[in-house]
C-alpha cells in the first residue's frame, strides 16, 4: 500500500485496528483527533508510566494504543469549527485515497462528512465506514462496542456458556473490533482493486453485528435447519465428552486439548496412548459420562510436558492450552510474526494475521513500522504539505 494516503477520523479499537494493518503495508495514514485525543491514549495505562514527551509509554500512551496506533500521523482538529472542517477536506482533495471513520451516521451527516455527500465531492474516494450494527435497519444508528454487536448480539455469548442454566462467559475484548478490522482491511484492498479498473471510488461497509453473525455462521445455520446436537455441549452435572476432541487437566494443573474432531478415526490410536486400550468408541457412545470420568483420571496422572512427549510420539493431535500472558513469549507466535516488538519502548505488539511475501521481505518482521504518535505531532507538517 505504499503510496496509498488514508485519512482515519475514529477511536478506540476497531477502525484504528484496521488503519493500523495499512500502515503495516505501507499506507501513510493520517488520524484526526479532536484537542482531547483518542481516549485509548490511556486506557489501561498504568499508573507511573509517565507522561511528557518521547514515546511509548514513557510519553504517557497505554500499550493498547501503540497497538491499534502504531506507523501513523496525528492531527488535531476541532471539525465543530468552519475552519476545521475546510482542513480536512483539504487534506481529503491532496490526493487523499481512503477515508476511514467510525463515528454514527448522524454525526458524519451533521457534519457533512457522510458517504453521500463526499462521494459527490470527491468521486474517485473510498469511503470505508465501520459502524456497530450496519448502516441500514432500526438500529443503524444505535451505539455500540463489540462487546454488545458482535458478542451479545449474535449469539456467540450464549452459545459460549458451558450450559443452559450457567453465567454468562468472560469476554475476550477486542476479538470483534480485530476481526472486523481486517473485514474493512479486505473492502479496501477490494476496493482499490476496483478504481483501478473503473477510476471510481466506492462504499466499503463493515460492522461488528454483521462479523459476528458471519463467525457464527456454521452455529446459526445448524441451529435454523434444527441440528440437535447445536448445544450438546452444555450439558448440567457431570462432565461428559467424546474424548479426541476435548480439553484435560493434567498433574501440573496445565490443561490440554485433544484436536481428533474426527472421533471414530482418531479413537483408537488416542485410547492406546493414554493406556486404555481396551475402551472402544461403542462404549463412549453408550456411556459418555463414564468414559469421560476414566480418562479425566488417567490425564491428572502426567504433566503436560510428559503428554506432550507421548503424544508427539505417537501422532495423537493436542494442543497446549496457553494463558494469555504467555503468548508473547510463545515461540511459535514470534516464529510466524504474530508478535513484533516497539523499538523505542520495547512494548509487544501483535503482527497483522495476514503476511505477504513481498512486504516480508522488504520489512523488518520482528518490529512495526514506526511508533504510535503523539497528540497532534504532525499538525504543523500536515498544514504545511497543504500550503
Amino acid at each position: 500500500m505504499a503510496g496509498v494516503k488514508v485519512v482515519e477520523l475514529a477511536t478506540v479499537v476497531a477502525a484504528p485496528s484496521a488503519t493500523a494493518v495499512m500502515c503495516d503495508y505501507g499506507a501513510d495514514v493520517l488520524k484526526i483527533e479532536t484537542a482531547a485525543g483518542d481516549m485509548w491514549r490511556k486506557q489501561l495505562l498504568k499508573k507511573g508510566s509517565g507522561s511528557g514527551s518521547g514515546s511509548g509509554t514513557a510519553a504517557g500512551l497505554s500499550p493498547a494504543f501503540l497497538q491499534q496506533n502504531r506507523g501513523k500521523r496525528s492531527m488535531v482538529l476541532d471539525l465543530k469549527q468552519e475552519e476545521g472542517l475546510a482542513v480536512l477536506k483539504r487534506i481529503l482533495a491532496n490526493d487523499c485515497d481512503v477515508f476511514v471513520t467510525n463515528v454514527r451516521p448522524q454525526g458524519l451527516a451533521k457534519l457533512g462528512l457522510d458517504y453521500e455527500t463526499l462521494s459527490k465531492e470527491f468521486p474517485r474516494l473510498i469511503y470505508a465506514h465501520l459502524t456497530a450494527w450496519g448502516r441500514e435497519g432500526p438500529m443503524s444508528g444505535e451505539p455500540g462496542y463489540d462487546f454488545g454487536p458482535f458478542w451479545a448480539g449474535s449469539g456467540l455469548q450464549d452459545l459460549a456458556r458451558s450450559s443452559d442454566g450457567s453465567d454468562m462467559p468472560r469476554f475476550p475484548g477486542g476479538i470483534g473490533d480485530n476481526t472486523t478490522a481486517m473485514h474493512l482491511v479486505a473492502g479496501v484492498g477490494l476496493s482499490l482493486f476496483h478504481r483501478e479498473r473503473t477510476g471510481r471510488g466506492q462504499l466499503v461497509d463493515a460492522s461488528l453485528y454483521r462479523s459476528g453473525i458471519w463467525g457464527m455462521s456454521h452455529s446459526i445455520i445448524s441451529a435454523e435447519a434444527g441440528e440437535e446436537n447445536l448445544r450438546n455441549s452444555m450439558v448440567v452435572g457431570e462432565r461428559e465428552t467424546m474424548v479426541t476432541a476435548s480439553a484435560f487437566r493434567c498433574k501440573c494443573g496445565g490443561m490440554l486439548q485433544l484436536m481428533g474432531f474426527e472421533t471414530e478415526r482418531h479413537w483408537g490410536n488416542v485410547m492406546s496412548a493414554i493406556g486404555l486400550p481396551g475402551v472402544a468408541y461403542r462404549d463412549a457412545l453408550q456411556d459418555q459420562k463414564g468414559v469421560t470420568r476414566q480418562v479425566d483420571a488417567v490425564f491428572e496422572q502426567k504433566t503436560y510436558e510428559e503428554w506432550h512427549a507421548l503424544f508427539q510420539e505417537r501422532d495423537v493431535w493436542h494442543v497446549k492450552i496457553k494463558r494469555v500472558e504467555e503468548i508473547v513469549t510463545d515461540e511459535q507466535a514470534i516464529a510466524v510474526g504474530a508478535i513484533l516488538r516497539d523499538k523505542e519502548t520495547g512494548q509487544a505488539l501483535i503482527g497483522s494475521p495476514l503476511r505477504l511475501a513481498g512486504v516480508d521481505e522488504d520489512a523488518d518482521r520482528h518490529h512495526p513500522r514506526g511508533r504510535a504518535p503523539l497528540l497532534g505531532e504532525h499538525s504543523e507538517a500536515v498544514l504545511t504539505e497543504l500550503g
